[in-house]
């Protein structure tokens, strides 16, 4: 997570402690005011008295014909707390728990994000008009009991002024704690201070495996480009080169895979693969390099590659594409795909081939439909070729060999190969 988001965080734990703080303090004035009732009336239990209370501010309610107002408030803290509960679903894919539950909601939005974002600002309004109508209320009960107070007076409905202003300051500190943090939930999900949905596969992408990353947290940093004039100029280069390339590459990354610990994912099949031989590497073309990569990303993010596309409704409609970026030998493959339901496209992720070493980074699901990668994430230019300025996903590169080893020719592979198309040109800016 970045530093403001860290910050964004502790702000939101802060309020939250806050807000129980507040809650605890109110809680013990009931009780105070319960024990208050006792010394007068030894034979009234704690729940005798706490339903004359609510049932004199239910009197109050209706001699104000204001009755209706708190249906209304019961009913907007109820939707509240469903858009709650809908943005808790989003969040964490708990639609999968469900049979067809994620297929059923298929219909609203292209992906879990946005899908999220839209039930939390319905929550932020939801909050807000409850909670005017609650102050609304306790105002005008509190203007009731303070014209018929009688501090003389010792019956069951009464409230002693003191506890009587106590309870009234604390439950609206509560509502504006409520409506801070259904704000800050709010303006989290806009500035993307919360991470990304973590279901693996986007609506857009599939109906019955959802696709999203639960590595695409890490921080954007689209405004970082920092290159020369060198750049690429050129989308499709020869891919046999590319390939032969990788294929001679050094071993080296074989060397760190050791260094680092096995993946849980099904990744950890390429991580323990042995590498390809060269007559392998050199007849992939392009479309077998951006399969092979395509298959590894997800295995990365815990789906089994053999199934990806396994089933005519696995793509829930949408067209993926691959566009291969030449990058002066140091080939980058951009991922995205477009949703007819949203009528967007979605820019998922890129591979960045550095001889045999394969390194993924997170697009964010950007949606800008742009010829120049440098447009929708930061790049640095070193030697005549661009590197991602943003850390890879995962903090390891894979080896490509490895991959062919994998996937190549295996199952899944044709069924990815034949789904994913080529893409419109690409240059880095």
């Amino acid at each position: 997570m970045e530093v403001w988001q860290v910050i964004w965080l502790i702000i939101l734990v802060i309020v939250v402690l806050g807000l129980a703080a507040v809650a605890t303090t109110l809680w013990l004035v009931k009780r105070r005011l319960v024990r208050w009732h006792q010394t007068a009336d030894k034979m009234a239990t704690p729940t005798q008295i706490a339903g004359a209370q609510r049932f004199y501010v239910r009197t109050i309610y209706r001699r104000q014909h204001v009755m209706y107002l708190r249906r209304i408030m019961i009913g907007l803290f109820v939707l509240a707390g469903f858009m709650a509960l809908w943005a808790l679903c989003e969040q964490f894919n708990l639609y999968t728990t469900f049979p067809n539950g994620r297929a059923a909601m298929n219909w609203f939005l292209s992906d879990h994000t946005s899908t999220r974002n839209v039930a939390l600002v319905l929550m932020i309004f939801s909050v807000l008009g409850a909670s005017l109508l609650r102050f609304l209320l306790l105002k005008r009960v509190d203007e009731v009991q303070v014209a018929e107070a009688n501090e003389s007076a010792h019956d069951i409905y009464a409230i002693p002024a003191v506890m009587r202003r106590q309870l009234f300051g604390l439950r609206r500190l509560l509502l504006i704690g409520l409506l801070i943090i259904s704000l800050w939930l709010g303006l989290g999900a806009v500035t993307k201070a919360i991470p990304r949905a973590t279901s693996p596969f986007e609506t857009s992408h599939s109906i019955t495996q959802p696709i999203e990353t639960n590595s695409a947290t890490s921080g954007s940093s689209s405004d970082e480009t920092s290159y020369d004039d060198s750049g690429d100029s050129s989308s499709s280069p020869s891919s046999s080169s590319a390939a032969s390339d990788a294929a001679e590459s050094s071993n080296s990354n074989d060397a760190t895979d050791d260094d680092l610990p096995m993946p849980s994912t099904p990744i950890a099949d390429v991580v323990k693969a042995k590498p390809a031989d060269n007559a392998t590497m050199k007849q992939l073309s392009e479309a077998d390099q951006a399969s092979l990569t395509f298959m590894a990303y997800w295995a990365m993010e815990g789906q089994d590659p053999a199934t990806l596309f396994a089933t005519k409704n696995s793509t829930g409609g949408a067209t993926f594409y691959y566009h291969w970026i030449a990058n002066n030998g140091h080939p980058i493959i951009m991922f995205n795909s477009y949703s007819p339901v949203a009528k967007a496209m979605d820019d998922m992720f890129i591979a960045n081939i550095a001889g045999n070493d394969v390194s993924f980074y997170s697009l964010h699901d950007e949606t800008a439909q742009t010829s120049k990668l440098a447009n929708i994430m930061g790049l640095t230019m070193s030697n005549g070729y661009a590197t991602p300025s943003q850390d890879q996903l995962d903090q390891r590169s894979y080896d490509l060999r490895k991959m062919a080893t994998v996937y190549y020719q295996q199952a899944g592979y044709q069924a990815v190969h034949d789904t994913l198309k080529p893409g419109y040109a690409m240059t880095i800016k």
